[in-house]
């Protein structure tokens, strides 16, 4: 019940709630905030975009880990892939050179997930209109 309330309250007051985060998790004042989000001008620090998210108001505070030092603000998706790399450049470059490598396989058929290359089973009426 607590918790379900503490929810609700956040819900109703997420500016008070990103006050006492930022304070609490990072060192920073929501003017400090502001004036980083002017930086940017209000834009996503990686992919530019100007959604925080479609279920936040606020984008992501990106700081090293272990650390109060902020990089600055991501959307949400752009902190999170981050996150999966580890915060890694290493490892990001090689996500690079991967996606721009040429592609290995060229599928002739692809349906429901199966990619299918030779001829259909005996039988087959999937798919038919």
């Amino acid at each position: 019940k607590a918790k379900e309330m503490r929810r609700a309250y956040i819900a109703r007051n997420p500016s008070y709630h990103r006050k006492s985060s930022l304070a609490k998790n990072y060192g920073v004042s929501m003017d400090e905030y502001g004036a980083l989000l002017a930086a940017q001008n209000s834009r996503c620090a990686i992919c530019g975009s100007l959604k925080a998210d479609a279920n936040k108001k606020f984008m992501c505070v990106d700081h090293i880990a272990g650390t109060m030092k902020i990089r600055g603000l991501l959307c949400s998706k752009c902190n999170w892939g981050l996150g999966m790399f580890n915060e890694d450049p290493v490892l990001l470059l090689k996500a690079i050179e991967y996606l721009a490598r040429p592609h290995v396989l060229e599928g002739k058929h692809y349906r429901r997930g199966i990619h299918r290359t030779g001829p259909r089973s005996p039988g087959y009426a999937g798919g038919a209109k």
